[in-house]
C-alpha cells in the first residue's frame, strides 16, 4: 500500500507530497470543496498570532487639576514591533478617584511618544478624549478602560502614554480614592504585538 503520493510540477518546478499518518490509529480525512475552488492555508501562518506582551503596572499616587492634558508617566510602556505591518493592541486600566462632592468629569487620551494618536480619539465632541468618566464623590472609587488597535507602521520603539484631563473644581487621582490613600486600585498597560 502506498504511504505517500506524490505530484511533480509539470513544468519541472516543485513537488507536493501527500503522506498518510505514521500510525493507524491517526487516521485523517481531508474533504475538498464541491462547490468552488480553494487554497489550502499553511499551518506556519502568524495572521493574527500574538508575537510579544509587554505590561507596565503602578500603584503610585498621581495627581492633576489640569484641563490640559498632561502625562501620566507611571504606566509608559514601550514596544519594538518585528514588522511595520503588525500592529499593537494598547489596553489600558486605570484606577480612578477624584477629590470633592460636586461632579467632575475626567478625560484621558493615548500618545505614542509626545504626538496624540488621533485616531483613538473622539473628535465628535467639544472636549476631544479617547475615553471619560464620571466622579460623583471623593468615596468613588472606579477602574476604568480603554482597548485600541493601533498600526504604528514602524520596526522602531515607541512608547505608548496616557494622557489626562482634569477638572479646574476637583482634584482627579491615579491609584487612590478622592477621600484620602486608604483605599486604591493598581493601573496597567498592556502592548500586544499582533501579526498581520
Amino acid at each position: 500500500m502506498t504511504a505517500k503520493i506524490k505530484l511533480n510540477a509539470a513544468s519541472g518546478g516543485g513537488s507536493f507530497s501527500l503522506q498518510a499518518p505514521s500510525s493507524s490509529a491517526n487516521n485523517r480525512v481531508f474533504t475538498l470543496p464541491d462547490v468552488a475552488d480553494a487554497t489550502l492555508l499553511t499551518s506556519n501562518s502568524s495572521t493574527g498570532k500574538i508575537l510579544q506582551v509587554i505590561q507596565t503596572k503602578d500603584i503610585a499616587e498621581f495627581s492633576t487639576t489640569s484641563t490640559s492634558a498632561v502625562e501620566y508617566a507611571g504606566i509608559n510602556t514601550t514596544i519594538t514591533p518585528s514588522s511595520a505591518s503588525n500592529k499593537i493592541l494598547i489596553n489600558v486600566s486605570l484606577a480612578v478617584g477624584a477629590a470633592g462632592n460636586d461632579n467632575g468629569q475626567f478625560g484621558f487620551l493615548l500618545y505614542n511618544g509626545s504626538s496624540e494618536i488621533t485616531d483613538a480619539t473622539n473628535t465628535n465632541v467639544t472636549n476631544e478624549t479617547a475615553a471619560v468618566i464620571r466622579m460623583l464623590n471623593q468615596f468613588d472609587a472606579q477602574q476604568l478602560n480603554m482597548q485600541y488597535l493601533y498600526s504604528p507602521n514602524t520596526t522602531s520603539a515607541i512608547t505608548i502614554k496616557v494622557y489626562v484631563k482634569g477638572d479646574t473644581l476637583r482634584t482627579l487621582y491615579l491609584n487612590r480614592y478622592g477621600a484620602g490613600t486608604g483605599r486604591g486600585g493598581v493601573s496597567s498597560m498592556i502592548l500586544m504585538e499582533v501579526a498581520a
